[in-house]
C-alpha cells in the first residue's frame, strides 16, 4: 500500500513501540499478492514514521510524507504552514508538534487514535489495530455499514479511532499533549457570468491542472470510462503534450455492446490514436471467501461495492507487477453530483439521502429489514446539516464535498491504494475556484462540466451502460450467496452484530427471491397509487434487497475478524 504510518509517543524514553514494531505492521498490511516494497522506517524529532509499499512520487523527507499530488509545495513538511493545494494525505512533524493535513475533500484518508499515552495515525485502520494491540467494535459504524453501505462521517470500525475531517489540518501539541484543528472550506460565491463565459473558465481550470500535475519519475494510467470526468481529464493531459494510456475494466461482452462504458472508452482512444488496456471483471473462478478477502484486505471494508474487485484484486495486483505506480482519478468538488433531474435538490432530506448516500437506519420504512436488525443509534453531524438560509444547491454540493467524497469516494479508492498511488487533478486550486464560482445550475453534470465536456469530442456520446457487473449481478452468484449464508450462519458470539441480527438476515436470505417480474409489478403498483412529489421525496437508495444488506452485515462481521487477527499480530513477538 502507498501508505503511511505514525507514531508519537507522550513520552518516548517508556513508549513501547519501536522501528521494528512499525517494519512489522507496514509488511503486514500490505497485500499478500504482490512482492510489497521494503518499507521506509524513520525515527526523526522523536517521532516514528514509516512509508507502507513505497512506490515513486511519494514525497518523504525527515519531517513528513506525502501520498497524492500536491501544488505549492515549498513547505508542505513544515508543520502550521499553510496546506498546500491539491490530492493528498500528509503527516508533518517537529520537535513541537504533529500534524495531520487532509485536502480540501480528505479525498485520501488518514485515521488516528489519541490516548493519554501515544498519538497514532495512518492511512491504514488495520495498521493502527496492530499497534493498538485489540479491537474495540464501533457499534454506531456498523449501523452507518448497514444502512448505507459506508462507515459514515466521522468514526471508523474501532471506537478509539477517528477520522480526519474535510480541509482539516489537525495538529498536536506535543508539550501540552493537546490537539487542535484549522479548517480550510470551499466557499460558493457565484460570479456574474455567462454561461458561456463560465464553461470556458472552467475548461482553463481543468487545463491548467492537468498542464501542472507532476508525473515525472512515475508510470501512470488513466482510468478511462465513457463518463464526463475521465473525458476532460484526458483532453486536458493530451493539451499538455502527454499521450496517456488508457485503462478501462469490465465484463467481457461489455466491450461489444454500443453505448457501454467500455464500447464507448475504446472509441475515444481509437479516436486519438492512444493506446487502450481493456481488463476483463468477469466472475472470478477462486472460492469466494478468498476473492472476498482479498477484496476487503485491500479496502478495509470501508465500501461494499465490488463492481471494479469481481476478479479478486487480480487486475491490480497485475499492475503492479508490471510497475505502474500512479492512477489518475476524476473526483470532482462539487460538480459530481450526478446526471439528470433527478439531482436537482427537492429538500434537506433528499440531499442527504440522495445525493450524498448518507442513509440511515431511520430513513428505511417501517417493517424493512433493516429497522427490524436493532442496529445502534446513529447520529448525522450538525456541521453537515443545511445551515439556516443556506440554498438547497449550496447544500448539495456541500454534502457531496464535505460528506460524499470523504465517506464513498475516498473509501472506494482504498482498495486501489493497496497496489498504486492515486491522484485527482480535479482537486487543483484553480479547478476548486472555478467550481465555487458557477451559479448552483451549472454545479451539476449536465450543465456545467459536462457541457464543457461535450464541448471536447462533441462526436462520441456519454454512455449509456457500466461495463463492470452491478449489485444486482454479482449479489445473485449462487458462490456469493453460500458465501454470505456461511458467514451468518456462523455461531460465533461477537459484539459485532446485533442479538439475534445473525439468525434473522439467515431466515431472510433462505426465503425466496422473487422474480424479476414480481420485483416489477410490486413496484408500479406502489408507483400507482404515491403522489409524484412523494416518489421524489423517498429515493430508492433508502430501499436494500435483502442480499445488499446481508452483504453490508457480512462485511462488517469480516472485517471484526480481520482487525482482531491484525491486533493479535501487533501482540505476538517477531
Amino acid at each position: 500500500m502507498a501508505g503511511f504510518i505514525l507514531v508519537c509517543p507522550r513520552d518516548p524514553a517508556s513508549s513501547r513501540f519501536d522501528a521494528e514494531a512499525l517494519r512489522r505492521c507496514a509488511l503486514h498490511v500490505s497485500p499478500d499478492g504482490i512482492d510489497a516494497h521494503a518499507p521506509h522506517v524513520l525515527h526523526e524529532d522523536g517521532v516514528l514514521r514509516a512509508v507502507i509499499n513505497p512506490v515513486a512520487g511519494i514525497r518523504a523527507d525527515d519531517h513528513g510524507v506525502c501520498l497524492g499530488a500536491i501544488v505549492d509545495d515549498d513547505d508542505w513538511s513544515t508543520p502550521l504552514t499553510p496546506a498546500p493545494g491539491g490530492s493528498f494525505a500528509i503527516a508533518r512533524h517537529d520537535a513541537r508538534s504533529v500534524e495531520l493535513v487532509a485536502d480540501i475533500l480528505a479525498s485520501r484518508t488518514i485515521w488516528y487514535a489519541f490516548t493519554e499515552d501515544f498519538f497514532l495515525a495512518s492511512t491504514s485502520q488495520r495498521a493502527l489495530a496492530f499497534l493498538l494491540g485489540d479491537f474495540q467494535s464501533e457499534a454506531e459504524t456498523v449501523a452507518w455499514m448497514i444502512s448505507s453501505g459506508y462507515l459514515g462521517p466521522e468514526m471508523g470500525w474501532d471506537t478509539r479511532v477517528r477520522r480526519v475531517p474535510v480541509g482539516t489540518s489537525l495538529r498536536l501539541d506535543r508539550e501540552t499533549w493537546q490537539l487542535s484543528t484549522e479548517r480550510r472550506r470551499i466557499d460558493y460565491r457565484p460570479a456574474s457570468l455567462s454561461t458561456d463565459e463560465h464553461v470556458a473558465r472552467l475548461q482553463e481550470a481543468v487545463f491548467r491542472a492537468c498542464r501542472e500535475l507532476d508525473l515525472s519519475g512515475t508510470s501512470w494510467l488513466l482510468p478511462l470510462s465513457g463518463g464526463h470526468d475521465s473525458r476532460g481529464l484526458l483532453v486536458g493531459l493530451m493539451q499538455a503534450g502527454e499521450r496517456p494510456t488508457c485503462v478501462t475494466w469490465g465484463l467481457a461482452a461489455s466491450l461489444s455492446q454500443p453505448g457501454n462504458d467500455a464500447y464507448v472508452a475504446r472509441q475515444l482512444t481509437t479516436h486519438f490514436g492512444l493506446e487502450h488496456q481493456y481488463c476483463e471483471l468477469d466472475q472470478t473462478s477462486e472460492p469466494m471467501h478468498d476473492a472476498l478477502t482479498r477484496f476487503l484486505l485491500a479496502g478495509e471494508g470501508r465500501a461494499v461495492d465490488l463492481s471494479g474487485y469481481t476478479d479478486g484484486m487480480r487486475m491490480w495486483e497485475q499492475f503492479f507487477a508490471a510497475g505502474v505506480t500512479t492512477m489518475i482519478r476524476g473526483d470532482t468538488p462539487g460538480v459530481g453530483s450526478g446526471q439528470g433531474r433527478a439531482y436537482d435538490p427537492v429538500n434537506d432530506f433528499f440531499v442527504r439521502t440522495a445525493i450524498g448516500r448518507a442513509v440511515m437506519a431511520d430513513d428505511f420504512p417501517d417493517g424493512h429489514l433493516v429497522r427490524r436488525l436493532g442496529l445502534a443509534a446513529q447520529h448525522f453531524p450538525s456541521s453537515l446539516r443545511r445551515r439556516s438560509g443556506e440554498e438547497l444547491g449550496d447544500y448539495r454540493d456541500r454534502i457531496h464535498n464535505e460528506y460524499k467524497v470523504a465517506t464513498m469516494f475516498a473509501a472506494l479508492n482504498d482498495p486501489k491504494c493497496a497496489y498504486v498511488e492515486v491522484v485527482n487533478p480535479l482537486l487543483h486550486p484553480a479547478v476548486v475556484k472555478a467550481v465555487a464560482e458557477l451559479p448552483p445550475e451549472l454545479r451539476l453534470w449536465e450543465r456545467g462540466y459536462a457541457t464543457m465536456v461535450e464541448r471536447l469530442v462533441p462526436e462520441i456520446p456519454i454512455y449509456k451502460y457500466h461495463a463492470e457487473a452491478q449489485p444486482s449481478e454479482y449479489l445473485a452468484w449462487p458462490a456469493m450467496f453460500e458465501e454470505l449464508l456461511a458467514e451468518l450462519s456462523s455461531s460465533q458470539d461477537d459484539d459485532v452484530l446485533p442479538p439475534g441480527a445473525r439468525a434473522l438476515l439467515v431466515k431472510e436470505l433462505r426465503k425466496p427471491v422473487p422474480s424479476t417480474a414480481a420485483k416489477t409489478s410490486l413496484r408500479r403498483r406502489v408507483k400507482a397509487v404515491m403522489p409524484a412529489r412523494i416518489q421524489r421525496l423517498v429515493p430508492s437508495r433508502v430501499l436494500a434487497s435483502t442480499r445488499m444488506v446481508a452483504m453490508r452485515a457480512y462485511t462488517a462481521s469480516r472485517m471484526a475478524t480481520i482487525l482482531r487477527d491484525d491486533a493479535l499480530k501487533g501482540r505476538t513477538p517477531a
